[in-house]
Order: C-alpha cells, then sequence, then structure tokens
C-alpha cells in the first residue's frame, strides 16, 4: 500500500507540476490500518485529492479523513500537526459561537463548505451551550468500538418524509462484450454520480440504482438529472471494448418517501422502496436505448431548467435532451411577465454604462430563493442585444463547494469556444489560439489555463515544479489577464448565480478580479441568498441590489399569466397571491398547480416543486432548530414565543440561541415584545411545509402538547388559540372523520370557530 501510495504521489505532481510530497509517518499508518474497499481506483483517487488540497510538504493522516477500524489508534511517534479547523470540535464550537450559531457563516470563517460543517457537528455532537469536546475526539469517534458508535447513532433515529429522486443507470452492451469487461467503465459511471451527490443502493454487473435526497441536499432532482447527462457523456466518450459501442440508459424518478435520519445504517420503508423500483423498471423498458427517461413528476421538478421531449408516448415520461442554457430558456414552458423589477433594470443598465466608459463595477444581486435572480440576470442580458457586451456566465453548485475553480473553469470554455467534451488537444488548440487572439503569450497562460480547467497537456511548458501556493497564485494572474484583455476589445459582464455555494479557490480568484476591475470595462455580477456576503462588497465601486418581494397589484399580473390556459376565480387568484407572499415562483407554481387540477379537489395542496425547495431548506438545519421549527408550525403562523418554548422543550438559553439561528437563517421572525413576545414564519409555505415534514404520530403529540401547554396560560391567552385546542381535543379523542389528514380541519371543519390564526391545521 505504501508503495502504491508513493507511484501514485508521484504521478500526481508529475501530472500538475507541483512540488513532491511526503507522507508523515501518521499518515502511512491511517494508509496500512484502511481496509481499501476501492482497492488501487480509490487509493489513486485519494493521492490526487491529497495532493491538490494541501500547501504543505507534508501530507498528514488528518489530511487523508480515512476512518480508523476498531481498536486502531494513530500513530502519534514524531510531531503532530495541530488538527484542521474542521476536525478540531473546540475551532468549530469558537466559529459557531462567534456567529450565534449561524451555519453559512461559521462555514465562512472557518473555510469549509456548510454540509462539512454540519457533519462535523453531528459527528461531535455539538450543541449550543455544551462543553467544547476534546481535540483529539475525532480519532476518538473513529477508532471506537463498533457496538458504542451504533448505540450513539441509533439514540438519535428518526423518519421523516422527504422528497427523493431514484436513477436507475443500465449500460447496454452488444452481445460479443461480456457484461464483466464493462466494470472498469461501470465504476467510472458510479464515481460520476457520487461526484454529484448521488448514493449508491444497488448494484448489479450492468447498472445500478441510486438516491439523490436521501441526505439533505438542495435540489437533488437537478442534481441527479446533471449527474445523468455527464455520465451519459463519459459512456459516449469512452474508447470501444471489443470492437462493440457501449451506451448508457438512465431513468429518473420523484417521489415521497419515508426516510431514516440519524441511524447507523440508510433506512427507507419497504413499500416505498418496492414503488420507486417499480416505477423505475417501467420508465427504463419503455425507453429507447441510449437516453435519459425522465417520469412525469421528476419533469415538474426540471422543467425549468432542463429541455425535454415526448417519449415515443407520451403518457410514458420524457426524455431528456439536457441542461437549458438557464431556468427561463425552455421552449415549451411558458413565461409570466417580468413585473416589479423596472428599477432594479434601470440600477444595472446605469451600473453597466459605468463599465462601459472604463470604470468598472462589482454588483451583487441578492434575495430569497425564488424572489426572481435569475430571471432578473436573464432579462438584464437578453436587453443587450448581440454584440454590444462580451457575456460570460456560470453557476456555482451545491455539489462543487470543495471543487476548486468549477465556476471559472465554465467562464474560460464560453471565452474559449470550447466544451468539457472535447479533447485534450482540442482544447489545447482552443487555449492557445484564443490567448493568441488576445495578444497573449499562449506558452506563458496556456499551462495555467490547462491547470483551472483540469486538462493534461502532453506538449512541454518549459516550467519547473512550482509549489501549490506558487501555482494558485499564478493560475490566478492569468486568469486576471484573460479578462482585462478581453474586456480591452470589448466590455464585458462576469456573472455567477449561486455565489453561497462558491469553493473557497474561485472565491479568492473573484477577489483578485474584484481587485482590478476599477479602472477596466467590467461588469462583475454575482447571485447569492441572505447570509452570504461576497468579500469585494465593501470596495466603493461595488454595489448590492436586495430583490423584494412583490406587491400584491403585481403578485396578481404573475397569477393570471401563469394560469391564462385555465383561468382562475377572482376568489382563487387573490387566494394564492395571499399564500405566496410575493414570490414570483411560488405564485407561478400555485397558479400552474390549481390552473391544471381545476375541479380535482385539491385546491389546498402545495406542489411538489414548492414543497421540494422548502424541504430542501429545512433539511439543512440542525436537528434541534428543526424540531423548534416543525413545533412553531403546529401552533401557527404566528404565536407566543413562550408557548412554543414550552411545547419545544428546550432550556432557556438553548431555546433562544435556536430562535435566534431561525431567525437568522430567516425562517421566523419576532413581531414585537408587549405584552408578549410574539414569533411569525416569514412565509406561510414554510410553515405548512414544515407541518407536513412531521409524521402523523409526533404530529398528534405536538399537538396534545400544545393543548397542555395553552391550558396552563391565563384564560384570556388561551381563547386567542381556541381553534387550536378545539383541533387537538378532537384529535385526542378520535373524533377527526373519515380519518382524514388533520390538517384539512383547517380548510373544511374550524374555519368560523373564531378569530385566530389556525396555521398549518
Amino acid at each position: 500500500v505504501i508503495t502504491l501510495a508513493g507511484h501514485f504521489l508521484k504521478r500526481a505532481y508529475a501530472d500538475y507540476a507541483l512540488t513532491p510530497k511526503k507522507l508523515t509517518a501518521a499518515a502511512q499508518e491511517a494508509l496500512l490500518a484502511h481496509p481499501w474497499a476501492g482497492n488501487i481506483r480509490e487509493l489513486a483517487n485519494l493521492m490526487e485529492r491529497v495532493v491538490l488540497l494541501t500547501d504543505s510538504d507534508e501530507i498528514t493522516a488528518e489530511l487523508l479523513e480515512l476512518p480508523l477500524p476498531a481498536g486502531r489508534t494513530r500513530a502519534t511517534t514524531g510531531p503532530t500537526p495541530g488538527p484542521s479547523p474542521e476536525a478540531d470540535p473546540g475551532a468549530l464550537v469558537r466559529a459557531l459561537e462567534a456567529t450565534q450559531w449561524n451555519l453559512s457563516r461559521a462555514a465562512a470563517r472557518l473555510g469549509i463548505p456548510r454540509n462539512t460543517l454540519r457533519y462535523r457537528i453531528e459527528r461531535f455532537g455539538l450543541k449550543p451551550g455544551t462543553p467544547v469536546p476534546a481535540a483529539n475526539q475525532a480519532d476518538s469517534v473513529s477508532s471506537a468500538p463498533a457496538a458504542a458508535v451504533g448505540a450513539v447513532t441509533t439514540q438519535g433515529l428518526r423518519w421523516e418524509r422527504r422528497w427523493i429522486t431514484a436513477v436507475l443507470a443500465r449500460l447496454d452492451r452488444p452481445p460479443s462484450i461480456s457484461e464483466f469487461r464493462l466494470t472498469p467503465l461501470l465504476a467510472n459511471v458510479i464515481e460520476k454520480f457520487e461526484s454529484f451527490g448521488g448514493r449508491v443502493e444497488e448494484l448489479h454487473p450492468l447498472g445500478f440504482t441510486a438516491l439523490f435526497g436521501a441526505e439533505p441536499m438542495e435540489d437533488a432532482p437537478g442534481r441527479a438529472a446533471l449527474g445523468a447527462h455527464a455520465a451519459q457523456r463519459l459512456v459516449e466518450g469512452a474508447p470501444p471494448l471489443d470492437g462493440g459501442k457501449v451506451t448508457l440508459t438512465v431513468a429518473l424518478h420523484v417521489a415521497e418517501s419515508l426516510i431514516a435520519r440519524g441511524g447507523p445504517v440508510p433506512g427507507m420503508d419497504l413499500e416505498d422502496r418496492r414503488q420507486l423500483g417499480h416505477a423505475l423498471r417501467a420508465l427504463a423498458e419503455a425507453a429507447p436505448p441510449a437516453v435519459i427517461a425522465v417520469s412525469d413528476a421528476a419533469a415538474r421538478f426540471l422543467n425549468r431548467r432542463f429541455s425535454f421531449e415526448p417519449l415515443v408516448d407520451p403518457q410514458l415520461g420524457f426524455r431528456l435532451l439536457g441542461p437549458a442554457r438557464s431556468d427561463f430558456e425552455v421552449a415549451e414552458r411558458g413565461q409570466s411577465p417580468l413585473v416589479g423589477r423596472d428599477r432594479e433594470l434601470s440600477q444595472l443598465d446605469d451600473l453597466l454604462a459605468q463599465a462601459e466608459a472604463g470604470r468598472g463595477q462589482l454588483v451583487g444581486l441578492v434575495g430569497e430563493p425564488g424572489v426572481g435572480k435569475s430571471r432578473l440576470l436573464y432579462e438584464f442580458r437578453h436587453s443587450l442585444g448581440q454584440d454590444r457586451i462580451a457575456y460570460l456566465e456560470a453557476r456555482c453548485a451545491g455539489h462543487g463547494t470543495r471543487t476548486p475553480y468549477l465556476p471559472l473553469a465554465a467562464l474560460i470554455r464560453q471565452a474559449f469556444g470550447f466544451s468539457e467534451l472535447d479533447a485534450p488537444d482540442a482544447i489545447g488548440k482552443h487555449v492557445r489560439e484564443g490567448a493568441h487572439a488576445l495578444g497573449l503569450d499562449p506558452d506563458a497562460v496556456a499551462p495555467f489555463l490547462f491547470h483551472l480547467l483540469g486538462v493534461t497537456d502532453d506538449r512541454p511548458s518549459g516550467l519547473g515544479p512550482l509549489s501549490p501556493a506558487a501555482m494558485r497564485s499564478r493560475t490566478m494572474e492569468v486568469l486576471r489577464e484573460v479578462v482585462i484583455a478581453t474586456s480591452q476589445q470589448r466590455p464585458m459582464i462576469l456573472a455567477i448565480e449561486d455565489l453561497q455555494w462558491i469553493d473557497p479557490t474561485s472565491e479568492e480568484c473573484l477577489g483578485v478580479l474584484a481587485d482590478s476591475a476599477a479602472a477596466c470595462r467590467i461588469l462583475l455580477l454575482g447571485t447569492y441568498r441572505h447570509g452570504y456576503r461576497p468579500p469585494w462588497l465593501a470596495k466603493s465601486y461595488a454595489t448590492q441590489l436586495v430583490l423584494r418581494r412583490l406587491g400584491p397589484a403585481e403578485s396578481l399580473s404573475i397569477v393570471t399569466s401563469a394560469a391564462a390556459a385555465a383561468p382562475l376565480s377572482a376568489e382563487i387568484a387573490n387566494a394564492i397571491v395571499a399564500r405566496a407572499d410575493g414570490v414570483p415562483f411560488f405564485l407561478e407554481e400555485l397558479a400552474r398547480a390549481l390552473s391544471e387540477r381545476a375541479g380535482t379537489g385539491a385546491a389546498t395542496a402545495i406542489p411538489e416543486t414548492i414543497q421540494g425547495v422548502l424541504a430542501a431548506r429545512l433539511d439543512q438545519l440542525p436537528v434541534d432548530d428543526k424540531a423548534v421549527l416543525q413545533a412553531a408550525a403546529v401552533v401557527g403562523k404566528d404565536g407566543p414565543v413562550a408557548l412554543l418554548q414550552e411545547i419545544a422543550g428546550h432550556p432557556d438559553t438553548e431555546f433562544s440561541r435556536a430562535l435566534a439561528r431561525l431567525a437568522a437563517d430567516e425562517f421566523l421572525h419576532e413581531t414585537g415584545v408587549v405584552p408578549t413576545r410574539q414569533y411569525t414564519f416569514l412565509h406561510v409555505l414554510t410553515q405548512e411545509v414544515a407541518y407536513l415534514s412531521l409524521l402523523p404520530d409526533r404530529r398528534r403529540e405536538l399537538h396534545a402538547d400544545a393543548v397542555r401547554a395553552i391550558e396552563r396560560f391565563e384564560h384570556e391567552s388561551a381563547r386567542s388559540h381556541f381553534e387550536l385546542v378545539v383541533i387537538v381535543r378532537d384529535q385526542v379523542d378520535g373524533v377527526v372523520p373519515d380519518e382524514r389528514d388533520p390538517r384539512d380541519v383547517h380548510h373544511h371543519d374550524v374555519v368560523d370557530l373564531g378569530p385566530g390564526d389556525l396555521g398549518g391545521f
């Protein structure tokens, strides 16, 4: 193992023109202790990863991140480096306390992805107000006896309903090719899906099934579709085997399933698993070979960002053609008019005019999910015409927070006119010709752009070995030279969406570009959510535009347009406006859903697309914070803070911190302290999705807890929640008629009982 590790290290630093690194004694011990289930491929990938992720000349055991089996401890001979921030519980707690346990800000402070921070919090069992664990707890967790680890994880076992994206991938081969000859290609396809966040569930010689969204993840359907698209291109580019061509067929389906969280192993309800498997097999059998087949349920989640065409029988599903260039360029999907954004468009035009005059501008476009950041960017771009501006755009991805240069590589591919599917020699030709056209020395520029793109070039570069820090610094400088040279030929816009997911290397690169933009014809424009703040926003030539929710008249215009095919009554349209609360995405999805389901009695249902967006945000919350939010959903859209605390059952300090974090993440907002502290959900749909996320048994428990808490309040306090008492008493006594979902009571049985807010009931 040690000999092979040394071989792969040498190959990696030769491929990337980096200085050699050596394994510490503790790292060698970790390599020897690891079982290597992935064999040679796993070891080679690990060595390549650590070479690219460290600036040090030594590779430590901590950097390998390999769990040790029971009874093994890391070697302690020789000097041991201090734990990295993400491996040191003390550093995690200090960062969390400094940011009042705001995960986004704490992750940015530590320089790690938010999901990594959440994993470390759960791994070390960190909670607000608890003592700081010892710094060596990472090893103690890894080396604890299996029974002890199982006991710890089982205590946190809970079941939740969530939207799961399931994928069935199948390699199709001519009879002349043995299925076992496909194993290396199958391994590559699996790695491709896993790189987008998929978890393989079943494996056979010609394919596998995988799940997206079983763990907290935003946009699981989108990740699965991108993974399928990338995997299919991988197979298409693979060399023929034994004179035959192999193709990949993928089936993709979305369904709500019961999932185990916090347990020792992944879990899913057996009936849900059976139905998922049946739907995938039926879709795969109906699909022609070498296509990505998408069920109708999955298409509803994907049709904003991907293009489709019907399968032979449209009732069977759709063929995914690929990602659209933007969320709004899918021809089959109608667009509502852009309303309420004239002021922002005018500001962008003014800032662009300054950039065209040589006074570069930095612009941050911030807003909550669904408020219309991408739509505004789309409309702005299409208002510019074809030849006025060089426009380059890219998007950060939730699965790419640890992938260096991910959005910048997309910008370079656009700038030089090639795709990631092109062969290395073709990419080299495009890069060198593009550099020459910009007046740059191709031999000086190309090696560093190849490094950014992750492409190996066979031509000698004339560069000696560089340290990782020197390579990164020079790559950023070359990128800056390319951008400035492009802007000298024509004013340019660099637009990067979803900066809240940007990787640290790309963020540093943007900082370098921002420093140089002031005297250039460049408009650097980024979109992001509340909670993220670009490092360059403090500069004098930086502007942040906040996208607010729309007003009632503007909202009604969107509803009318979205439901044009089957107009809604004024009463229903106004109800949608009230429920969507000015968020354009919610307005469109609610209007289309109710328009399509007219006469079906589904007027109160939340469309799956909205549930998926909001449920993904809820899944990102720590366990205790999510429990407080679910308890708040039971009380109602608004309620007394004291009542919420009593139902949640948390101590004062812990509850206050959880409430502060929920406010910082813009789930709840405190509305007043006189005569009593009150909270309110910032969006009624968030409350409803949080309520729906509770399993029926847990929901009934919280209802009963709410009754007992209300009855302990004074008479006047209880009167304002009289409807809640009636509903819960009916449930406790078992008199909810026809075994309907308890939340249906809100819509049918007690709407005239009194003035209180029934919330999600």
